[in-house]
């Protein structure tokens, strides 16, 4: 699922569909000359735990993990201007193994 962020999006709290996902994709609109590490807060429906953003030189998009196996609600962008992103994509879970009944 493609969620777009319009306008400026520094420490915005973005409303997710509920669900488990095992990433969250950014994209954005510029690519930076350096690498850019910052805070992100996953907001779950029983609390909120903090994950990096890395963002490597010259990459139009990074990964954002979601360790947690809960139901993601939000999601808290850093509050630097510096990172526009444009656009998220939710990666939802793939427990193939669970599905399965294997270790």
């Amino acid at each position: 699922m493609r969620i777009p962020l319009n306008g400026p999006v520094p420490g915005q709290l973005v409303s997710l569909p509920p669900g488990e996902y095992d990433w969250i994709e950014v994209r954005f609109d510029d690519s930076p000359s350096h690498e850019v590490e910052a805070v992100v807060w996953l907001h779950y429906a029983d609390g909120a735990d903090p994950e990096w953003l890395r963002r490597q030189a010259g990459a139009g998009t990074c990964r954002i993990p979601v360790p947690r196996h809960a139901t993601l609600v939000a999601l808290r962008l850093p509050d630097d201007p510096a990172l526009r992103p444009a656009e998220l994509r939710l990666v939802a879970a793939a427990r193939i193994k669970e599905a399965v009944g294997r270790d």
